[in-house]
């Protein structure tokens, strides 16, 4: 028996390192963390793309087992979101034109019209899928707007931006998930797009802004300005390039050298680290033989990657300058020590990094996506009857009555999260994002109270 349904988000983070499973409570403007399951993975997922359809879906079936053993209630799986940042994935451009001669009313129909002109030349594209488009702006005669219903115009021209990948990146994932008890109840998301939504405030995307994830081994780019994304890429190295390159010493295992590159890693080279040092507090740092050997491999690999979000920014977006509030950083190998600075010496632009934990950035974005309830709370029948021995009771007649008019009352109690009484939610206006815009996500994750353990 389903009981009354509570606002519950579930979302899968798809890595190439590993796998994340969460269960939340979104609530006015937080969000409560029920449980979160991880898995590290191997040659499963490369750069983003599932590799072994079978063997993810087994993966995949057990942790959503173990969610459901690790809560005090009982659920039924209606929806869930999962994250996809693939190799390959990027946004095109594409346009479409009307000659309307003043005959027709710019309105929903006309709208639709003008996305499938424009999506007729991207189908044609065989090997290649989208799963999101953004509207960029309308010309209306000349006049440049995002919302032009209820015009009667010459002429309208439409300019989109669609993130197309390979179809082998949408098949694979959709065959592993189709092996598990999620079949026809998830829904794709790209992971970029979800970690701006969790790090980036109003402010932000409407002044301009870059959101950079450094995963394991891809790197994602979305370049937002007024509110609309501009351009999405997905690059094809990340953290786990740089632990490659360290294994060339000595015959480091990929364990050996994550933890070299956690302990001395920086994006720094030594040269410039040392001058830092005596200019700020007259320090005298030494570096030794291994020490510089380190630093030169990791710092050759991040100035490589580095670069590259350069040169894709800078193609995204003419002047790059205009972005006023710079550039955001998260994921796991954000966390590389100067990574902020180096980005700010290539870019001249402002670099932070995220408040949101980098690991956890992309599935609070994906909760806060997350449209539909996503589970559906279940009664738990009780075990055992309980039996009294009238006998030990001596009540009287009225005492009896009481008894049993208390007892009528009970109604048995499900020991969940939704079980704890909640305020009184108010009612407040939301002011409807532009067309191609995406959801402000700044406040939802200001309260988190449910701490999380960092990742291994």
């Amino acid at each position: 028996m389903m009981t009354q349904e509570n606002n519950y988000a579930l979302v899968f983070d798809i890595g190439s390192s590993g796998i994340k499973l969460c269960l939340g409570e979104k609530m006015d403007d937080a969000l409560r963390i029920l449980s979160v399951i991880k898995r590290p993975i191997g040659s499963e997922i490369r750069r983003g793309m599932v590799q072994k359809s079978q063997e993810v879906s087994l993966l995949l079936e057990d942790m959503l087992n173990e969610l459901k053993a690790s809560v005090d209630f009982d659920f039924e799986i209606d929806n869930i979101y999962v994250g996809i940042n693939a190799y390959g994935m990027r946004s095109l451009p594409l346009q479409a034109s009307f000659e309307l001669n003043y005959e027709r009313v710019v309105d929903d129909a006309v709208l639709d019209e003008l996305f499938d002109e424009a999506m007729s030349n991207f189908n044609d594209q065989d090997d290649f899928d989208s799963r999101h488009t953004f509207v960029q702006e309308y010309v209306v005669d000349g006049f440049r707007t995002m919302n032009p219903a209820g015009e009667k115009p010459r002429k309208i021209d439409a300019y989109y931006k669609v993130v197309m990948g390979k179809n082998q990146i949408f098949r694979n994932l959709e065959a592993a998930l189709d092996e598990t008890s999620l079949q026809g109840k998830y829904h794709l998301e790209l992971g970029v797009i979800a970690s701006a939504v969790a790090v980036l405030s109003k402010e932000d995307k409407e002044k301009g802004v870059v959101v950079v994830d450094f995963g394991a081994e891809t790197t994602g780019i979305c370049v937002i300005k007024d509110d609309v994304v501009r351009h999405v890429a997905i690059l094809p190295f990340g953290g786990q390039n740089i632990t490659r390159d360290l294994t060339q010493i000595a015959g480091l295992s990929l364990q050996e050298a994550e933890a070299l590159k956690i302990e001395k890693g920086n994006a720094l080279h030594y040269t410039e680290l040392m001058m830092r040092a005596k200019k700020e507090n007259g320090r005298q740092l030494e570096f030794n033989g291994p020490d510089k050997e380190v630093n030169e491999i990791v710092v050759a690999r991040i100035e490589e990657i580095v670069d590259n979000i350069w040169a894709q920014i800078r193609y995204a977006w003419s002047t790059p300058s205009t972005l006023a509030n710079g550039i955001v950083i998260t994921g796991g190998a954000s966390r590389l020590r100067n990574l902020v600075n180096l980005l700010h010496q290539k870019t001249n632009l402002q670099v932070r990094q995220s408040s949101i934990e980098p690991e956890m950035a992309q599935v609070f974005g994906l909760m806060e996506l997350a449209k539909e309830n996503c589970i559906s709370l279940l009664e738990r029948q009780a075990e055992e009857e309980t039996f009294v021995d009238e006998d030990l009771f001596a009540a009287t007649e009225v005492e009896t009555q009481q008894e049993e008019e208390t007892q009528a009352s009970v109604e048995p109690i499900i020991e969940t999260p939704a079980a704890t009484k909640q305020k009184e939610k108010r009612e407040k206006p939301r002011t409807k994002n532009p067309v191609g815009g995406i959801k402000n996500g700044g406040n939802f994750f200001k309260d988190l109270f449910t701490s999380l353990t960092d990742d291994n």
